[in-house]
């Protein structure tokens, strides 16, 4: 069914006595939001693709639900974004199961007591906020906000606060939690936003001005579980690879996680997206993961790495890796995975977010109990002067770890 009208609200009243309904092909084209109310306790929504055509729309399921819907082989969302899509247990429903279902949206919200994906389920947007009491993504099941941050655009520089620059030779990367990968001697996009809690955008990289658009950066995911937090699948927001030949590559974007108890076997991904050509790779983005208890076994396969230059010569190089931290706070412990940033008030790059180890009262110190870095991984201070204490090191393999600094580091341990 397609409806067409002016751009106000409009409001779908289900008067069916269907217990299990099925709303097929429903594309809406040039309203506002749109409202779904239904009379009864539904139950079940199966087959139900409502589609919008209007980049202000959105999508509000507004009541009339029992207190637990399957939402089964659905696609909601708008094949042009901008769409908010809403869903909340103010109006009764505890428990929402996504089964074989597309959500899509530039801003995808759900407020519920418990939120199921399963069986090849995606949550895909810009903008992903999630408050919940238990979460479970199957290993088919993703959420996703992959190039949705800020876009790529045709011959010129990117866009956001690490956009790599344009040029008649190539683009350079696009910076967020690292630097922008170079093309030749012209520096990529800066690394900017918080460590601690990345809500931020990955920036895009920097277009071949003779044609073709640098990649799109990675949006922000922000997850509060205040149970338990099973993750089996993916939650990702890379950078994308650029589009246009010789364009840079688009920065990974933020995931930002509080729960009680972590499980689960999955892996949180925030990588930069590979220059082309002679463009220069995208930073990685930024991952800060908060829990109390864990027996969740996917570190070792989360990543936040810069995206390859697009040549092997020095002309078009890799973006810096992003920063990647998983925190028991309750022991208050870290554990950090390739690359991270200690950083302080100031600067495009800062913390604003006390944690059990560092506040904003003393930024210059930061406080562990029990530290885990990962073998490999590359630490920076980022233009600031800091005092690391730890009262137990451990550097999981015997290849080290590399510490690069700006300012003057002490560090206790």
């Amino acid at each position: 069914m397609d409806l067409f009208g002016t751009p106000a609200s409009f409001l779908l009243n289900i008067t069916s006595t269907n217990l299990n309904e099925n709303l097929t092909n429903l594309d809406f084209y040039n309203y506002g939001d749109i409202n779904l109310q239904f009379p009864f306790a539904i139950r079940m929504l199966n087959n139900s693709d409502i589609r919008t055509y209007s980049s202000t729309a959105g999508i509000n399921l507004l009541g009339g639900f029992y207190n637990a819907v399957d939402i089964i082989n659905s696609f909601y969302g708008n094949s042009i974004g901008g769409i908010n899509i809403n869903l909340g247990s103010q109006n009764g429903l505890n428990t929402l199961s996504l089964l074989n279902s597309y959500i899509h949206g530039g801003n995808i919200t759900i407020n519920v007591s418990v939120l199921n994906l399963a069986n090849s389920s995606i949550l895909q947007a810009g903008n992903i906020i999630l408050n919940l009491q238990n979460l479970t993504v199957d290993t088919s099941s993703i959420i996703n906000a992959s190039g949705l941050g800020y876009l790529g655009v045709t011959t010129s520089d990117g866009l956001g606060p690490g956009y790599g620059t344009s040029s008649g030779y190539g683009g350079t990367g696009a910076g967020h939690g690292g630097s922008g990968g170079p093309h030749g001697n012209r520096g990529g996009g800066v690394a900017y936003g918080s460590s601690l809690a990345p809500v931020t955008f990955g920036s895009s990289g920097g277009a071949y001005s003779a044609g073709g658009a640098g990649g799109s950066g990675g949006g922000a995911i922000i997850i509060t579980v205040s149970n338990t937090f099973n993750l089996s699948g993916i939650v990702r927001t890379e950078g994308q690879i650029a589009v246009g030949t010789h364009s840079g590559g688009g920065a990974g974007g933020s995931i930002y996680v509080i729960t009680n108890n972590l499980v689960g076997n999955g892996n949180f991904i925030a990588n930069g997206g590979a220059g082309l050509n002679e463009g220069g790779g995208g930073a990685g983005g930024r991952i800060a993961v908060y829990y109390n208890s864990s027996s969740f076994v996917g570190i070792s396969g989360s990543m936040v790495s810069g995206g390859a230059g697009g040549s092997t010569d020095p002309i078009g190089r890799a973006g810096q890796p992003g920063t990647l931290i998983f925190v028991d706070q309750d022991d208050n412990s870290a554990t950090i995975k390739q690359s991270f940033k200690f950083q302080g008030l100031t600067m495009i790059a800062n913390e604003s977010t006390n944690t059990t180890f560092w506040n904003t009262g003393n930024p210059g110190f930061w406080n562990f109990s029990n530290l885990i870095i990962y073998g490999g991984a590359t630490i920076y201070t980022h233009n600031v002067s800091i005092n690391v204490s730890v009262n137990y090191l451990n550097v999981t393999n015997s290849s080290g770890f590399t510490w690069t600094y700006l300012g003057l580091l002490q560090a206790f341990y």
